[in-house]
């Protein structure tokens, strides 16, 4: 896979394949290096750090056990951060913050938070490279971890749609292969994509509960990420262990 973002200049970056302490998961194929970001993914008790690097961006990612995250993206000299929780989502552009919370306030937090990022330079960097992960399919694990930010950040920037999108696809690459197996005998790899399997079930139903306006359809979509966030930082760090 190639990752090419229009105006970025500077040399190649090397790009390690797969893990960066593990290995690649069972079942993976291989993926061929890209020229333009390089990947780093490392795990302890405190939780796992991912990190994605190219010429002029740079994306450092830290994901708790329970499923709060802290990303610091980078382009150009444009710095944007995102952290979040079970009750709110913080964005902080320069010395300017937004905060979303996740029970209400959602219509004028999210078009404060839409003007914040109005020209970043680092926003535009992070969710381009995830939507060409996305086009591209992958589900590794470092892909993955910027995927999950990709979606945050676009749905906290307008694109309400993102989430659900990644829900669906991850439901329907790995939802046959769960139903295949007996729960008694699920774990590991596979206990995984079970979770991820419900998860969505569980964000279909609940977006299913509310009409196209009302805006809880935000907190089932901040409900999902989290939790996704939390059975892929478990995932990495059972393979790590």
């Amino acid at each position: 896979m190639t990752v090419l973002l229009t105006g970025w200049s500077g040399p190649a970056v090397a790009t390690a394949r797969g893990w960066s302490a593990a290995g690649d998961i069972e079942g993976e194929l291989p993926h061929p290096p890209s020229p333009e970001i390089s990947y780093t993914l490392t795990c302890d008790r405190a939780g796992v750090r991912l990190a994605a690097a190219g010429a002029t961006f740079s994306v450092q990612k830290t994901v708790l056990p329970d499923g709060s995250t802290d990303v610091i993206i980078e382009c150009e000299g444009d710095v944007v951060s995102i952290a979040a929780t079970h009750v709110a989502v913080v964005v902080t552009r320069g010395d300017r913050s937004v905060t979303v919370n996740i029970n209400g306030g959602h219509d004028a937090q999210l078009r404060r938070v839409r003007a914040l990022l109005l020209g970043s330079a680092a926003a535009r960097a992070a969710r381009t490279l995830a939507t060409v992960l996305e086009e591209s399919g992958t589900d590794a694990p470092p892909r993955m971890g910027i995927r999950l930010t990709g979606a945050l950040l676009a749905q906290v920037d307008g694109d309400e749609g993102a989430v659900r999108r990644l829900s669906r696809e991850l439901q329907a690459r790995y939802g046959r292969s769960v139903r295949r197996l007996l729960p008694a005998r699920t774990g590991g790899l596979e206990a995984y994509q079970a979770g991820i399997t419900k998860a969505a079930t569980d964000l279909e139903t609940s977006l299913e509960s509310f009409s196209f306006f009302n805006p809880m359809r935000q907190v089932c979509s901040f409900v999902w990420v989290r939790r996704v966030e939390r059975l892929w930082c478990a995932h990495v760090t059972s393979r790590t262990s």
